[in-house]
């Protein structure tokens, strides 16, 4: 659509020509302005509420974060429940002549609970639940199959208490027996510094690794659908009649950046409560320490791919198109997921070390060195710079390509199109 300027006091025909009224002097008239140059921020403020109030008022997002509240909180919880149902405390039923050896079930630390059981009522005792094993001092019976640490700790009681008895009988004392009975003295060590704390710290290395692929992931989705959808309804078309392309897309980014980091705040929360309810929470030192870091690679990380997955938005103009063109960007984000999930063993191994440098990977893979305590300070520094100038470049690209590809319709572009307007040989 073209315009055509109009003046002031009358139409662009009404114009006679030397008449200078209502033109300001030469010193004070305004250079045109050339959109894209600069970002006003009240304009990108403005696009970035828009963004926040359309996607924030769907249930997709309502429903999204309360899925989040209960996946995170919920899995904390039921992990405790699993715990005690699949690792709680055994019970072993004593009945007969086994009554009389509940002080040696108790008082030899098994980790066992004893429970009087009358021959009556054993199959219901079995049966129900109330306990494990029932132990009449010379045959165990259970509901199904045996459980062999349940047996051998029966069978170590009951061997000791007929020791004793043998012992009694043959005149040897109770202290003689405990002496020649008792179990050596050893004394064990490890050639390497053991760190009682890794396995907490690898395992809140890969949740928040995991937390940054999920939303990265998903808002990216979000992303390139709101550009599809807006290209489709000709909406983009208005926007652009009163904004320059770069300020939309950063625009966009902020808004959809915002609410991605409200969604990891639950997440951070539901995770602390649940631990704290449940749990013990002790998180080791270096997590604590590692939290600027995975703050830093998550926004970065995050401005990074929102702004790819909006110029892979412009290369088609259908929904059904998109799953298409979204996995290719996709592709590098899994790659640094299963290099994290890959790395669990040994975080400093080489293919996770390089990974953590290349801005492509390094939103995923660095958060998880650093929590885990595997990646120096040094390394930290040098990534974060690189995915910085990396972020700054996709800025760059992606604008470019936003800017060219976004009022194109109809047949989907071609890759290899898309990459000449990146490297900028269309214009």
């Amino acid at each position: 659509m073209t315009t055509f300027p109009v003046e002031p006091n009358g139409s662009a025909d009404d114009a006679v020509p030397g008449d200078t009224r209502g033109v300001p002097p030469e010193g004070e008239r305004k250079p045109p302005r050339r959109a894209g140059l600069t970002a006003d921020r009240s304009v990108v403020w403005l696009i970035a509420e828009r963004e926040i109030k359309t996607r924030a008022r769907t249930k997709v997002f309502r429903v999204g974060a309360i899925i989040l509240l209960v996946v995170v909180f919920g899995g904390i919880a039921l992990s405790t429940l699993a715990g005690d149902v699949e690792g709680g405390t055994p019970v072993i039923g004593l009945q007969g002549a086994a009554v009389g050896y509940q002080d040696d079930f108790t008082a030899g630390a098994q980790g066992v609970k004893v429970k009087i059981v009358q021959p009556a009522d054993t199959s219901t005792a079995l049966a129900d639940g109330d306990v494990d094993v029932v132990f009449d001092g010379d045959t165990m019976t259970w509901k199904g199959t045996a459980d062999p640490s349940l047996e051998a700790i029966v069978t170590s009681v009951a061997y000791s208490r007929q020791v004793a008895d043998r012992a009694l009988t043959s005149g040897i004392s109770e202290a003689e027996l405990g002496e020649l009975l008792a179990p050596p003295d050893l004394e064990s060590r490890s050639i390497e510094d053991v760190d009682e704390s890794n396995a907490a710290r690898v395992t809140a290395a890969l949740l928040t690794s995991v937390a940054i692929f999920m939303l990265i992931q998903i808002w990216g989705s979000f992303m390139t659908m709101g550009v599809v959808e807006e290209k489709s309804s000709r909406v983009v078309e208005v926007l652009l009649a009163q904004v320059d392309a770069a300020t939309l897309l950063t625009g966009k980014t902020l808004g959809l950046g915002l609410l991605a980091a409200s969604q990891m705040l639950i997440m951070i929360v539901a995770a602390l409560l649940g631990g704290a309810l449940f749990y013990s929470v002790s998180l080791p030192t270096e997590v604590w320490a590692a939290v600027p870091t995975l703050l830093t690679f998550f926004v970065l990380g995050l401005v990074f791919y929102l702004s790819m997955f909006a110029a892979v938005g412009t290369l088609v103009s259908r929904q059904e198109d998109v799953q298409g063109v979204s996995v290719p960007a996709s592709l590098p984000l899994i790659v640094g997921y299963i290099i994290t999930a890959s790395g669990l063993g040994d975080p400093n191994n080489p293919v996770a070390t390089v990974a953590s440098f290349i801005p492509f990977t390094s939103p995923v893979v660095m958060p998880f060195r650093a929590a885990s305590g595997a990646a120096p300070v040094w390394q930290i520094v040098i990534a974060a710079i690189m995915l910085l100038l990396g972020t700054r470049w996709m800025l760059r690209v992606a604008s470019r390509i936003y800017r060219m590809l976004l009022l194109r319709t109809g047949t989907r572009v071609r890759w290899r199109e898309a990459l000449k307007v990146a490297i900028g040989r269309v214009t």
